[in-house]
């Protein structure tokens, strides 16, 4: 059976291993801090850092964020997210004392969009951009594609799923004030484990002054296997498009829709292939099981799969997007036959 994700790791990933192995340096290091420069570049940022474990990458990214409210002593700080976004996020908030506010997403892009921000009035925005999208629009006044304006609001960006995904000259990276990626074994940027986090302008200085201690900076043998996935990113991203393109062509012919930006200008990451189910997830599900094709709720491990309210009601988008939307392999190393099967099942999906 095809298996649903494989880390792109070539030979000269495993080199790169292994010769840090080699020279004996295998602690945080001189390749975490590359690792790290490597990723400022990539996301116009100033300085950035990385993290053994992606909680901690987070829960020092909102610390940072909440230092710069300018706010009376005492005053909870209230940070806005999509319930679309991972679980984690909703651990961390909670260890940290902050106030969670979840806000629904666009039809569209599938983000939250600027005028949720206007009425609810966080302190914090944290724009998880899930399977590639980004929070851009197409303005027929002007026909030109543009950027969401949040406004002043503080804004934490991940981009552990939208990481080369662009559209136009506007970048996944370009709406943070601190950018984070996740570099788990399924992450696009996959180091065995981990996280980056970078900041721009004033928030550079005090993200410096966080910088973890040893016991919580990666270790140099994965930031030696993320340096090469970042330097090779371009590369694996041509690879994915191309699969990604074979799939749009075979979605087209039915009634689903694939999640997220969809018009022509957009160039998706293309990390996985997520598809608005209009049947029955579950008989989708069964058909994609008798051809071998392993399939994943996108959204299974988000927010909403612990919310206690009521989802349809509170968050209509979200919670449409959360029960019916069904993710398909996508990655560099699914041979030809394999990608063939999968777009002929997307193609006749119910």
């Amino acid at each position: 059976m095809i298996s649903f994700f494989k880390p792109t790791l070539k030979r000269k990933d495993m080199d790169s291993v292994l010769q840090t192995m080699v020279d004996e340096k295998i602690g945080p290091g001189e390749k975490g801090r590359e690792f790290a420069s490597l990723f400022c570049d990539y996301t116009n940022c100033r300085f950035a850092t990385n993290y053994r474990i992606y909680p901690d990458a987070i829960e020092t990214a909102l610390k940072i964020l909440a230092s710069k409210i300018d706010s009376e002593t005492g005053k909870e700080v209230r940070v806005l997210i999509s319930p679309l976004a991972p679980l984690v996020y909703k651990k961390v908030i909670q260890k940290l004392g902050y106030t969670m506010v979840l806000g629904d997403v666009n039809l569209e892009t599938g983000l939250i969009d600027v005028g949720c921000v206007q009425n609810l009035q966080p302190d914090i925005l944290v724009l998880y951009e899930n399977s590639g999208t980004l929070p851009v629009f197409f303005n027929s006044e002007t026909d030109t594609i543009e950027k969401y304006d949040y406004g002043n609001i503080n804004i934490l960006e991940d981009v552990s799923q939208s990481i080369g995904s662009s559209c136009s000259d506007i970048k996944a990276g370009a709406w943070g004030n601190l950018v984070i990626c996740s570099c788990e074994d399924n992450d696009l940027i996959s180091c065995a484990g981990g996280a980056l986090l970078a900041a721009k302008d004033s928030f550079s200085t005090i993200l410096r002054n966080h910088k973890p201690s040893a016991y919580k900076r990666m270790a140099d043998l994965n930031s030696a296997l993320g340096n090469m996935q970042l330097i090779n990113l371009s590369e694996n991203m041509d690879r994915r498009r191309e699969i990604y393109k074979l799939y749009q062509n075979g979605l087209i012919r039915t009634d689903n829709k694939h999640f997220g930006i969809n018009f022509p200008e957009f160039e998706n990451c293309a990390g996985d292939y997520p598809v608005i189910i209009k049947s029955k997830i579950e008989d989708v599900v069964k058909f994609a099981n008798r051809k071998d094709i392993p399939t994943k709720e996108t959204f299974s491990q988000s927010i909403c799969s612990e919310y206690e309210g009521k989802l349809l009601d509170e968050f209509p988008n979200s919670a449409d997007f959360f029960f019916n939307c069904l993710s398909f392999p996508l990655y560099p190393f699914l041979k030809k036959e394999e990608i063939d099967l999968i777009s002929k099942v997307i193609a006749h999906l119910p």
